[in-house]
Formats: structure tokens, sequence, C-alpha cells
């Protein structure tokens, strides 16, 4: 292997876009030479390697240069594809988990393609928003809770299609429980806005613990937080309506020294989650959930109604020559409140593609009342083989299968299971079954045969249950052929 192979490989890409006006052979080239300046575009790190930094734009622009000009419905959908993940906004936010009252804080947000990033701050306490936040419904009850703070940042230009990162000041806070909820738009849109939620706790209470030994304490002084009480609760899954809800356990006032110990759990409640809500006059603790959510409207076409084609083919793996029978079901999704629809009497074309991304034949088809239509195509012979798709040029959706100069098996060998277990040194009978595929016996044929030997070596697991398991794993060891 080459040391230099990465730069021999863009190198050849180069001259191969460079000698040729073909856009069989360029579009190939320009798309993969856009795939290699993206690979390398994403190992960008500023602390490590800062090479690559900008070598999206130069994705961007060779794969703008593949939709522009090429007539390959596979290069064009690829291309698309590649500008869209380069496009995507993303903002992320970290913080601290629990930050003290009467001080301001940091928040660290990760950014890419967002210029400009908008915050609320929340009251969460005494709001139960769930933890769904794969559902719109779940963000607009975020969004229609009262801002607290509102705070706007020009994020420092980047125009580089990267990440990068900048920490942002939130004033102080009352005691609490609080989400941080940035956008990339002002409004807080749901149809347009990139949004994380970022759930932190404002108090003066902290604990330290080793097993089931707690002090309470004060966050700022370290002082010991005397008559604290201490609530333990249980988290267990609601089958009943398929939520994660909390049990409230035993409860402990905490002595002079911030000190309690938590009863010895039963051993069916061994493997609970348990959870702790510590208060002290006014203020409350309660960590008990995640602490993070995202909203991504980052949809392929800029849009929240998409169209999607669900093709089948009669086969995985064709000869030259065959003949490919093919169904395609059409239907629309709804990206804001996750439902679909049948497409019926939709006009489209379908293409299908060789190895190279070429088209080798087309054909019109509408979709019946079931939003479905179906088709076939004659495979070409005497071209490469290889990967084949056929695709709607509407929606782009594709199905892929190879196409190959194979035999079909003629023969199958049955072997029944072990009836019984062995022993070292004992004598073992294998009897099987050689049949062809139209249920005859196969006679004279000639037969080989492989012993491999497997070994597992257990230990025992001490703790709670305890049980030998899992086996060490092992390698095959051949001991006898023929």
């Amino acid at each position: 292997t080459y040391a230099n192979k990465d730069e021999l490989y863009k190198s050849a890409l180069e001259k191969s876009i460079a000698g040729n006006k073909n856009d069989a052979v360029t579009a190939p080239a320009l798309l993969s030479l856009a795939a290699w300046y993206a690979e390398k575009g994403r190992a960008y790190d500023p602390n490590v390697d800062t090479t690559g930094r900008y070598y999206l734009i130069k994705a961007r622009e060779l794969a703008q240069k593949v939709v522009a000009f090429s007539k390959s419905t596979a290069a064009n959908s690829e291309s698309a594809a590649l500008i869209n993940e380069i496009d995507r906004k993303e903002i992320t936010l970290k913080a601290e988990k629990v930050n003290v009252s009467k001080d301001p804080f940091r928040v660290l947000v990760s950014y890419r393609n967002v210029t400009t990033v908008y915050f609320r701050v929340i009251k969460l306490q005494d709001t139960q928003l769930g933890q769904e936040s794969w559902d719109p419904k779940f963000w607009k009850r975020v969004v229609a809770l009262p801002a607290i703070k509102t705070y706007e940042y020009n994020l420092p230009p980047t125009n580089d299609h990267q990440q990068h990162r900048v920490e942002v000041k939130i004033e102080t806070l009352p005691l609490g429980e609080y989400g941080i909820v940035a956008s990339s738009s002002k409004d807080f849109s749901l149809e347009k806005s990139q949004m994380a939620l970022h759930r932190i706790h404002v108090s003066d209470i902290a604990y330290v613990n080793s097993a089931s030994k707690y002090y309470v304490l004060n966050r700022k002084t370290g002082a010991p937080l005397v008559k604290a009480k201490v609530q333990v609760y249980e988290q267990y899954y609601s089958n009943a309506d398929r939520t994660t809800k909390f049990k409230r356990l035993d409860s402990y006032l905490t002595d002079r020294s911030g000190f309690i110990e938590l009863k010895k759990m039963s051993p069916e409640r061994q493997n609970g989650a348990q959870y702790l809500e510590i208060t002290y006059g006014n203020d409350r603790l309660f960590l008990n959930d995640a602490r993070t959510y995202y909203y991504d409207t980052n949809f392929p076409e800029g849009d929240t109604i998409q169209q999607q084609t669900f093709f089948f083919t009669d086969r995985s793996i064709y000869r030259p020559g065959q003949t490919v029978y093919f169904k395609g079901i059409t239907v629309r999704k709804n990206l804001k409140n996750y439902s679909n629809s049948i497409l019926a009497s939709r006009k489209s074309k379908v293409y299908l593609t060789n190895a190279n991304g070429d088209v080798v034949d087309s054909i019109a088809l509408t979709t019946n009342d079931f939003g479905s239509y179906s088709g076939r195509f004659t495979l070409p012979v005497g071209v490469l083989n290889g990967s084949f798709q056929i695709s709607d040029d509407e929606n782009k959706s594709t199905v892929a299968f190879n196409v190959e100069e194979y035999k079909r098996p003629k023969f199958y060998i049955e072997t029944p299971p072990p009836s019984a277990t062995y022993r070292v040194n004992d004598t073992v009978k294998v009897t099987g079954m050689a049949l062809s595929y139209a249920g005859n016996n196969i006679n004279g044929a000639s037969v080989k045969y492989r012993v491999v030997r497997e070994w597992n070596m257990p230990y025992w697991n001490a703790g709670f249950m305890p049980r030998i398991w899992p086996p060490y794993p092992s390698r095959q060891q051949e001991i006898a052929h023929g």
C-alpha cells in the first residue's frame, strides 16, 4: 500500500475529469472527488488537524456541478444528498447539570451553518413535558411555555460548514429547574427552526455518596445540611399507558453531619433505577431525567412533506439478459405529524441504471388507486456487471440489485442435529443426505469433511445471583479432515 494513496486517488480523479467531456465518465468522477473532499473535511479537528477545514466548500462546489449538468439520475440524487448533508444546520448545548444560585453560568454552544442563535429560559419544575422529544407535540409544549429570560447571540462567522463552539453567558436565576431553549430562528418556529433544549437545575444542594451512605452538603461552602428531607423514588415502566413513572419509596432526614444511610434494597428491586429528591427550605434538587433534547428540521427538500416510493423486485440477483420485474408503492410522508398517505394517479418516470450510473432504460408509469405501479426491464448483455438500480425520477427513491454471471446451486445437504452429548475420545457417527432441488438423491458424489473443536471457559460471577456467565470466546481448531 502506498503511503500517499489518498493523494494518488485524488490526482487520478482530477485527471479523469480534465481529460473527458463525456458526462457518463465526468459525473461519477466529480461525485467521487466531492466525496473525497467531504470525507477529509469531516475529519477536521481544530485541536489536532486543521488541513481539511475548507474542504466541505470544495465538496459542495463539485456536487453542484454534477447536479447542474449531469443526466444521470443516480448521480444527481447522490449529489443532492451530499449538498443537503453539508448544508445541514446543527445546534447542540452543554451546561453544568446543577448551577449555584446568585451566580451567572455559561452554556457551551456547538453550531454548524448557523449565524445567530436565540435563547429562551423557561421554568420546568412543576411542568411535565415528558421525554418523547421525537414527537412534535413535545416541542409545541416547549415553545408554548412563557420565557423568563431571552437572549440573542451573533455567532462568530465561519463559512466553512464545520462545527464550531462558543460559550455564552446566562444571567443568575432563582432556585428551581429550568430549560435552556436554543433556536436558529427568532420566532422559534417548528417549521423552520433547528432547536435544542437543555434542562438544568439552579440549586445550592449537593451530595456525595459511597454505596448507600450519603452526605448532603451546601454546594457553595461544603457545609452539611442538617434536617434536609431526602425522598427516594423508584423508576418503572407502566405498560398501561406506556410511559415511565416514579414510585415513592422511603424518606429520610439528614443528621447534624448531613448524613443518611439508605435501607438495603430487597432482591427483587436490586436492578431498579432509584432517584433522590432532596429538599432543604425552598431549595429542591431532583435529578431524574435526560438532560438534552434536539428538534431537527433539516429535511432533505426543505419541506415537511415528502414523497417516497418503496420498491420491490422479484429477485435480489440476476444474470445479464434476464427480465427484472418490479413494483413500487408511493406514499406521502408528513414530517410534522408523522402521518403517511398513499398517492393515487401519480405520474412518474422510472429509470434503470447500470453499475456505472448510466441510464439503460426507462418507462413512464402511473400509480393506481392503491398508490402502486409495476413494470419490467430487460437487463443488457455485454456490459459491466455489478450493482444496478431502479429509481423513481420524481422523488429519487431507489432500489439496488446485483447483476452477475452465476450458476444456481443444483443440490443441498441435510444433516440432522446431534441427538446425544459426547465426551472426549468418544466415537461420533454423523449421517447426512445429499439431495437435488428436484427431490432426487445425489449418487456417486465425492464427500469432503472437516472436524473442528471449540472450547468454552466460563467464569464464576460472585455478585448478586451468582451464575456462570458469560463463556470466554475461543477460536476453532481443526482436529481432523478427509
